[in-house]
């Protein structure tokens, strides 16, 4: 275990026979004036094989799931396999979230065209 981070940090790792393998990545932002809370949060637990996550959103009015902005998070969906995952800089979980690793921790300064 490194304190440092490598670009291969921003792709899977490999899960080997740990069964307690997790991946998982989150994102969020900030709208001050329309006082809006996102975000993005999938997780993969590929030797179990399943995944959770999707997109959250609110606002000061509401707190629940049911009653905030918007919600689309799904628990127990089939996670791709460990070997479909390690070495890939995307995955796409079975609810249609796709995430892809546009650039590397190491080369933060150029993004691929199709990631502008």
């Amino acid at each position: 275990m490194s304190d440092t981070l490598h670009p291969d940090d921003s792709l899977f790792h490999p899960a080997g026979n740990d069964p307690w393998a997790y991946e998982s990545y989150w994102f969020s932002f900030f709208v001050p004036d329309r006082k809006l809370m996102v975000y993005v949060y999938p997780w993969f637990r590929p030797n179990l094989g399943i995944a959770a996550g999707g997109v959250s959103a609110w606002d000061h009015t509401a707190a629940d799931p049911w009653t905030i902005v918007h919600c689309d998070y799904h628990w127990h969906l089939p996670c791709p396999t460990a070997a479909e995952m390690i070495n890939r800089a995307s995955v796409r979980s079975a609810g249609g979230r796709k995430v892809r690793c546009c650039t590397t921790s190491a080369d933060s300064s150029a993004l691929p065209s199709a990631c502008k």
